[in-house]
Order: structure tokens, then C-alpha cells, then sequence
């Protein structure tokens, strides 16, 4: 018969209130960003329909009223619309996912450090290795999605914050936004030895 072991690793009152403790923590840190996640980019889909509050506007009263905008301006106002539809679906998206990443990230926590009450509260627990193994993988599951549910929520704010610029600059210039990003970089890299370390904006 085949004994599976699993190491010198043992369930102890010290490793306990380690892994209670730092899990304790991890659950702080998942009930913060959920509510962050909200007030961040909650609020930057507020800030984008306003951003664009006229040409929905333009678009939604002919829609109702089924005229047609005259020509010149409706391109632009469908050119904003889908702008404002994309942009608005991406930041849809970013926010479930981080809200998925999050939630399982919290109910794993939850999980284990209801596992580790439990076993400090049992009396007579036994030294079960392999409970502390689940503790320690589940434990680095929860820190390795933690760090990164933050990189990510800081990538996609940075990126946001991007587009955000771009087109409020081009709007200035009564330009496309790609086409305003490339002119940017064109004047930046002949005006501006170090362009490059300003980022891709």
C-alpha cells in the first residue's frame, strides 16, 4: 500500500494565527478594492457619458423624433457615439472582470480562514499536514490574485486615463483621436529629445 506524505509541514496554533492573520488581511484588502473598484471606475463611466453628453443628446433626439442630423454633423456625431459605445463597453468589461477576480478572490479567503478557525477551535486538533498544505497553496492562491486584481486595476485606469486625454485633445484640435495621437508623437519626437519617456500618449 502506498503512503502519500506530504512533507514536515504540520498544522500548529503558531501557523494558525499566522495564516488567520494574513488572511484576515487579504480579505481586508478584497472588501476595500471591491468598493474602490466602484467609486474608480464606477465613476470614470460617469465621467465618459459626460464627456460625451451632446452627441448623445443630438443622437437620441433624432432617433425619437426621426429626423436626420444634418450631414456634415452627423458624421461626427456618429463618429463620438461609437467612440463613447466602445469606450463604455470596454470599462463595462474591465469592471466585471475585476468584480469576478475580486469575488473569487474573497470567497477563497473566506474559505480558508473559516477553515483555520475551525481547526483552532476544534480540541484536540491534529497536526494535519495536509490541511497545511491546502492552507499554504490557498493562501498563495489568494496573495498571487491579489497582486494581480491590483496591476491590472492600475494598467486598465492608466489606459483609460489615456484614451480620456486623447480625446479631449483631440477634440481641441478638431481631429480623429488616432490620428491626433500620431501627429502628437510625430511633433514630441522632433521637439522633444526624451518623447519617448513620456510614455505612448
Amino acid at each position: 500500500m502506498t503512503v502519500i506524505t506530504y512533507g514536515p509541514v504540520k498544522m500548529t496554533h503558531d501557523f494558525a494565527a499566522i495564516a488567520g492573520s494574513l488572511l484576515g488581511a487579504l480579505l481586508v484588502v478584497a472588501a476595500i478594492e471591491l468598493v474602490n473598484i466602484q467609486r474608480s471606475l464606477g465613476a470614470e463611466r460617469h465621467n465618459l457619458t459626460l464627456m460625451f453628453a451632446g452627441e448623445i443628446k443630438e443622437s437620441a433626439l433624432a432617433l425619437r423624433t426621426s429626423t436626420s442630423i444634418p450631414l456634415p454633423r452627423r458624421r461626427e456625431v456618429e463618429s463620438r457615439v461609437r467612440l463613447y459605445l466602445l469606450l463604455n463597453k470596454t470599462l463595462h468589461r474591465y469592471l466585471l472582470i475585476l468584480y469576478l477576480i475580486w469575488s473569487i478572490d474573497f470567497l477563497v479567503a473566506f474559505g480558508l480562514l473559516g477553515m483555520v478557525i475551525n481547526w483552532a477551535a476544534t480540541e484536540g486538533s491534529p497536526r494535519s499536514s495536509l490541511t497545511a498544505h491546502l492552507i499554504v497553496v490557498g493562501t498563495g492562491f489568494v496573495m498571487t490574485v491579489t497582486v494581480c486584481a491590483l496591476v491590472l486595476r492600475f494598467r486598465w485606469m492608466y489606459a483609460l486615463t489615456a484614451w480620456k486625454e486623447r480625446v479631449e485633445l483631440a477634440e481641441r484640435m478638431g481631429l480623429p483621436p488616432a490620428e491626433t495621437g500620431t501627429l502628437m508623437r510625430f511633433w514630441r519626437r522632433h521637439r522633444d529629445p526624451q518623447w519617448w519617456l513620456q510614455g505612448k500618449r
